[in-house]
């Protein structure tokens, strides 16, 4: 991603009240040349969308503050506005970086502009419960719509979204990223055209919200990647970031996400008749690639050693939702059947020509109808028709 100006240390942070919010800052910087004055500086504007909720960890507003530059160009516009769970927002801070008098007291001028922002930034409250993270990046998108030159768009937030156009807590974390995608409208999407996108602190919770294991970190980033360059992002970058508790006191609650777990056993208790769900063996969207080969392989590890002494020949078939072209299905469900039975294969002890692998789509017994009557994919059904199956007959 660009180099950003005054881009210090926003990966750490300290404690800070939290609240039901997310905080978006914009700023455009530009200077002036004239006669013999140096050229001006490139433009770039920059916009960040901080969630502050009672069940993240808690950013560091002084470190948000941080990456506006220490002399910020007379005529720089900065906004600052907060956006709760219903997007309403607040009475938003739109002010340009004055021009002092004097040269010499430009620097203070700047210093009180950042003092300004970080007072706005700290105060800024939530009036609604719940959290509209898709919404956050809306605004900061349009803020950002009519800005000339580079243009950075930060988000420092779990990303576990409970309201809007996203909820988390509807199953989307067991959906697949290229279901949730075709369950948005495309007018529902923010245009982030041209716009570099950072996240920070992605999955990065606190109680009562469960702590994601990585294989749901690792699915909630596919999800986002997937829906930001989706939304026309020039570029989207992941990075961790350490975040603190702060006192919930009074703040409006946030839905817990609840993180679903499974085991061959619990899914299907016939050893010689397995299921593995899309929760369970991940793989990189529209690939046969698993998201997590370590434990992927793990699993299919188990799966072998209770079908050892099953008799017949085993055959792995791949299932798909309704999404994309009966094409791309057939494909995509052959291409990861035959991704699992190569790797059974190895955990057998087998020649991988001794076990069947097909595709079939969405053409199979079980398949669940996974669109509403309008014909939108619902994604929470549309996971259960995300599977490869595993029969020893």
């Amino acid at each position: 991603m660009p180099q950003m100006i005054g881009w210090r240390r926003l990966n750490r942070w300290t404690a800070l009240p939290v609240c039901v919010s997310a905080v978006v800052v914009v700023a455009a910087l530009s200077v002036s040349a004239s006669g013999c004055e140096p050229p001006p500086s490139p433009k770039h504007s920059y916009a960040f969308v901080v969630g502050d909720r009672s069940n993240t960890k808690a950013p560091a507003i002084d470190q948000v503050t941080d990456a506006l530059p220490r002399d910020l160009v007379p005529g720089s516009k900065i906004a600052v506005f907060a956006v709760d769970g219903s997007n309403n927002g607040v009475e938003p801070y739109n002010k340009p970086v004055e021009k002092a008098e004097n040269e010499m007291d430009q620097p203070d001028v700047s210093a009180q502009m950042r003092s300004d922002v970080h007072k706005k930034l700290e105060t800024a409250k939530a009036a609604a419960p719940e959290v509209n993270t898709l919404g956050a990046i809306s605004s900061a998108a349009h803020a950002l719509k009519d800005r000339d030159g580079e243009k950075t768009l930060a988000i420092a937030d779990s990303m576990l979204s409970t309201a809007g156009v996203l909820q988390f807590q509807s199953g989307l974390l067991d959906a697949s990223p290229e279901d949730v995608v075709a369950s948005v409208d495309k007018e529902e999407l923010p245009d982030l055209s041209g716009i570099d996108i950072a996240v920070y602190g992605l999955g990065e919770v606190r109680d009562p919200q469960g702590q994601l294991p990585e294989g749901k970190r690792k699915k909630l980033e596919s999800i986002w990647q997937s829906l930001l360059t989706e939304s026309g992002a020039k570029s989207v970058t992941f990075h961790s970031q350490l975040g603190e508790n702060a006192d919930l006191k009074g703040l409006p609650p946030v839905t817990v996400v609840q993180i679903l777990q499974f085991t061959p056993a619990t899914v299907a208790p016939d050893r010689c008749q397995q299921v593995l769900p899309e929760t369970l063996i991940q793989f990189v969207p529209d690939t046969a690639d698993f998201a997590e080969p370590a434990a992927a392989e793990t699993t299919i590890r188990d799966v072998a050693d209770n079908m050892k002494d099953c008799p017949g020949t085993i055959t792995v078939t791949g299932t798909t939702s309704s999404w994309g072209t009966p094409e791309g299905r057939q494909q995509t469900s052959q291409a990861r059947a035959g991704r699992v039975r190569d790797a059974l294969a190895v955990a057998l002890g087998v020649n991988p020509s001794t076990i069947v692998a097909k595709g079939v789509g969405i053409d199979f017994p079980e398949y669940v109808n996974d669109r509403d009557a309008s014909g939108r994919l619902i994604p929470a059904a549309a996971a259960k028709n995300w599977n490869v199956r595993i029969v020893a007959l």
